[in-house]
């Protein structure tokens, strides 16, 4: 039996020959199943597949268990598929999972029948909350004149498309606002974040302190960090970025002492990626993005493959389903005003 593993790669340049690609690494054969454009960018769908043992393993819940090993072959053959097509055509290159991203192919009618009679593929529901809002004129005219600098490198992150490039701005302004670096930053924005109500963690922040090499350099670890490692991280450390430009009192300086300046309208509880909270009377837009049973890719809402899969193939998964109700994950104190929502 085959175990298949689909992405979508979007792409700034041609693919040129690329389309119609097809060969094996190791145990992974690659192959583009389609291509097309649109908006003047350029999308491959395509293909990872690999033997698994024939003998499915279906959890208590009556789901079938995807073997992680190769799982975990066939995504990185296939990261490394669209790193190839991206360096080949110089393009830049997003990738995410179409529905379904995952199915089987089994040898005879007997293993598919097993397969039917199981409630599905387990791929759990994955995805983080984010909460986006905009400051006023006046607070940005009244309370940044004397930090322009800094308002220079949050507007170089906010510029960043790709998550990795926002974290290596991000550690830019950080490093600029406190006028250090390495774990001596990470002692003080410890100091300067405790009791927001983003609950950011010294576990968190420690976090951030360990992930600054691996974005930055490449040398030091056999490690480095890539945008599937970073989706919350990226999006918290910018909450942050917003209440240090705004509310440290000192710039350029050491010290952790707070003004109040700007009570920021919401943003993200904690770091688990499922819950926001809001100020009285603020609106914010929450948004929350669905991402693959692995955590590997957004998943692309568009991209649906049920026609182009063959009729021998079994994609039947736990599969995308919304989030339960569009309030569950907004924390609100006293009167408020409606929070818009979108996904």
């Amino acid at each position: 039996m085959k175990l298949l593993r689909f992405i979508v790669i979007e792409m700034t340049g041609s693919p040129g020959e690329w389309m119609k690609c097809s060969f094996s690494v190791a145990d992974v054969h690659l192959s583009i199943q389609h291509s097309w454009e649109k908006q003047g960018k350029h999308f491959l769908l395509a293909c990872a597949d690999i033997v698994i043992d024939p003998k499915i393993e279906v959890n208590a819940d009556g789901y079938v268990v995807i073997p992680d090993k190769q799982r975990k072959q066939a995504e990185e053959a296939l990261e490394n598929l669209a790193n190839l097509i991206a360096v080949s055509t110089r393009s830049a290159r997003r990738i995410t999972s179409p529905i379904p991203y995952f199915a089987m192919l089994p040898e005879d009618s007997e293993l598919l029948s097993q397969l039917q009679s199981t409630k599905g593929l387990f791929l759990p529901n994955g995805g983080i909350c984010t909460a986006s809002y905009e400051v006023s004129v006046d607070d940005c005219i009244n309370h940044l004149s004397d930090r322009l600098d800094g308002v220079a490198l949050l507007a170089e992150v906010l510029a960043q498309e790709h998550l990795v490039g926002r974290v290596r701005e991000l550690f830019r302004f950080f490093e600029r606002a406190f006028k250090t670096d390495g774990e001596r930053l990470g002692t003080l924005l410890k100091q300067f974040l405790q009791n927001t109500p983003n609950k950011f963690s010294a576990q968190e922040l420690n976090e951030w302190v360990r992930f600054r090499g691996q974005t930055i350099h490449a040398d030091r670890s056999n490690e480095f960090l890539l945008e599937r490692d970073l989706r919350m991280t990226a999006f918290r450390m910018e909450e942050a970025g917003y209440d240090v430009l705004f509310n440290k009192d000192q710039w350029r300086d050491a010290s952790t002492a707070r003004r109040s300046n700007l009570r920021l309208p919401g943003g993200s509880r904690e770091n688990t990626g499922h819950l926001l909270f809001k100020t009285p009377s603020s609106t914010i837009r929450a948004q929350f993005q669905f991402l693959d049973a692995s955590g590997a890719y957004p998943i692309n809402l568009e991209m649906d493959l049920t026609q182009r899969l063959l009729p021998e193939c079994y994609a039947t998964s736990s599969g995308v389903k919304p989030p339960s109700t569009s309030s569950d994950n907004v924390e609100r104190e006293g009167t408020e005003q409606p929070t818009e929502q979108s996904s």
